[in-house]
């Protein structure tokens, strides 16, 4: 009886353990790092967006993109200082739309521009 006794209890444990590292995976990401864009995309009702491409376009030079995960997160690394256009287009029905935001960046520290909120 004993052992059953132990057992329920590790088997609490355990389950309360995953329990609480699935709720701390799914908050926020740790704060960005020097170098890094970083933010999240929601629709109206602020809903995650996945799947959906960010694309980050400084003044002079080529762009980069990155995908957004089940959570509506993306990541830029290795961004230099500069000023940039980030976009998000996504499709409604047969309507096309474009999300943009220009930031000022600094790469000596990163940036996490929030929530870019699709209309």
């Amino acid at each position: 009886m004993n052992h059953i006794r132990a057992f329920a209890k590790l088997l609490f444990l355990l389950i309360s353990l995953l329990t609480m590292l699935a709720l701390v995976s799914c908050g926020s990401p740790p704060e960005p790092l020097p170098g890094e864009i970083r933010g999240r995309v929601v629709d109206a009702q602020g809903k995650p967006c996945e799947g959906y491409t960010v694309t980050l376009l400084p003044e002079e030079g080529v762009g980069s993109t990155a995908v957004t995960d089940r959570n509506g997160f993306f990541l830029f690394q290795d961004v230099p200082s500069g000023r940039y256009k980030l976009s998000v287009m996504y499709r409604r029905g047969s309507l096309l739309g474009i999300t943009q935001k220009t930031i000022v960046f600094d790469a000596s520290s990163g940036l996490d521009i929030g929530e870019l909120v699709l209309k």
